[in-house]
């Protein structure tokens, strides 16, 4: 009988272990101190982060091919609307913002910068070209920090 209970303790932890690991696989995370040409390896990470971006942190679904970027500015010159990426009215923001897994840098909700002077955008994260949909995103900037986040097909 122990030796039953072993066995099936065993195979669960296996298991669990496997879709944890599955899981990690599918959504995963990097961390970068200061923009270089590895951050964009992949063609994961939209071509739109400032030279002065820091403290970059970014996760993309192989699944859904969505993408969440996180990083800091030193500076306020970073215009989105240089980017193409046209300011939102606070009446007209997401009322959920789908997170990424596992991401305890991430905010929880767009409500919880009410008070911080948070600004968003909306725009596209990548063009339409040969034959592949543009994919349209949203950036939001608050006391210093740029939230970038790209859905996974649809246009802006």
């Amino acid at each position: 009988m122990r030796a039953l209970l072993t066995s099936i303790t065993t195979v669960v932890g296996v298991i669990a272990a496997s879709i944890y690991g599955c899981d990690r696989l599918e959504n995963p995370q990097n961390e970068y101190a200061l923009i270089n040409d590895e951050v964009f390896l992949g063609g994961w990470v939209p071509r739109l982060l400032p030279p002065t971006a820091r403290e970059i942190r970014t996760q993309h679904n192989i699944d859904t091919n969505e993408v969440w970027v996180r990083f800091k500015l030193d500076t306020q010159n970073f215009s989105p609307a240089e980017l193409g990426f046209r300011p939102l009215e606070p009446t007209s923001w997401p009322t959920e913002v789908r997170r990424p897994r596992h991401a305890s840098w991430w905010f929880k909700s767009l409500s919880e910068f009410a008070s911080s002077d948070p600004k968003l955008y909306l725009g596209a994260c990548q063009p339409a070209s040969s034959g592949v949909p543009a994919r349209s995103g949203h950036m939001l900037l608050v006391a210093g920090e740029v939230y970038l986040w790209c859905s996974g097909s649809s246009a802006a």
